[in-house]
């Protein structure tokens, strides 16, 4: 998803509750440099700096501790990066992601393991029960399907937008409602499908 489906200042009721919290730490994506924010929500020089997130799955497929697979390079951290199965995804790959996440210009990410400590318990378990207002207040929100091939998301996403409205709409849809299912159902499938 590349964009918030609401305007900044105009947030849907379930959003109004969530805290304004910002995180402990962004990632500069050009310097690859996770930076603490101070007091007043300043990283680097940067008050409250737009950002992106990406979310994606990759705990399953963490290397040991001391395997020789690298890590993605980020400096800042005083904890160590983890490694993850190149059967998963490579760190080439992963860099590619991150790098698509600062072409809009903007240049801090929120990334899980280069922004929260994951060998301090008590900070790791603090930033994940911030979430909620972590995403709310990121610039865009990037989701990395790693096994699924663009061509065929695509298609998946191109049904989702094109089927999703006759739910809501009956009257100006041109689907039926089985039909309306079926695609949805299929497109959905391949998506919760991928690792």
């Amino acid at each position: 998803m590349r964009n918030h489906p609401f305007e900044k200042g105009k947030l849907p009721y379930e959003w109004e509750s969530v805290a304004n919290y910002w995180p402990q730490m962004l990632l500069h994506i050009p310097t690859m440099t996770s930076i603490e924010r101070d007091d007043s929500n300043i990283y680097m020089d940067t008050k409250e700096p737009k950002y992106n997130i990406l979310t994606y799955s990759w705990g399953r497929w963490q290397a040991e501790q001391g395997s020789s697979i690298p890590s993605l390079p980020v400096r800042g951290t005083t904890w160590e990066i983890p490694t993850v199965k190149e059967e998963h995804f490579s760190v080439e790959a992963f860099q590619r992601v991150i790098d698509q996440m600062g072409e809009d210009g903007v240049e801090w990410g929120w990334i899980d393991i280069a922004c929260i400590d994951q060998e301090n318990i008590e900070i790791r378990m603090r930033e994940i029960g911030r979430q909620a207002s972590i995403f709310r207040n990121a610039h865009n929100v990037f989701v990395w399907l790693s096994h699924s091939k663009p061509d065929v998301l695509k298609v998946v996403l191109k049904d989702i937008y094109e089927y999703s409205p006759g739910l809501h709409h009956r009257s100006n849809s041109r689907f039926t409602i089985p039909e309306i299912v079926d695609h949805l159902y299929k497109a959905f499938q391949i998506i919760f499908n991928d690792p």
